[in-house]
């Protein structure tokens, strides 16, 4: 997977509440090749409006959601984190 500053798509789901959820990625591999994964279950990180320092040590800002997401690759189940940046409507990963 790439490292967490490169933009991935996603398709998500937004709420009448505002909420944004993910639902489904695509991110380039190795090879070049692009691979799909589907969310099986997600967790959104809260906190409040200041920063917030995450487990993996990623700083987490009013403009940055964090979804820590489960999937699965080759039938084993990961845990990885997919980031929301409000601000220009990106998606991120980190691995």
């Amino acid at each position: 997977m790439p490292e967490m500053n490169v933009p991935i798509d996603v398709i998500c789901k937004h709420t009448k509440e505002g909420d944004v959820i993910p639902i489904k990625f695509k991110v380039q591999d190795d090879d070049g090749e692009y691979q799909t994964y589907v969310v099986k279950a997600y967790r959104k990180a809260t906190g409040d409006t200041g920063e917030v320092v995450l487990p993996n040590g990623v700083i987490v800002t009013s403009h940055l959601q964090p979804f820590e997401c489960k999937i699965r690759v080759f039938n084993i189940e990961r845990v990885i984190w997919l980031y929301y940046n409000k601000s220009d409507g990106l998606w991120l990963v980190k691995r």
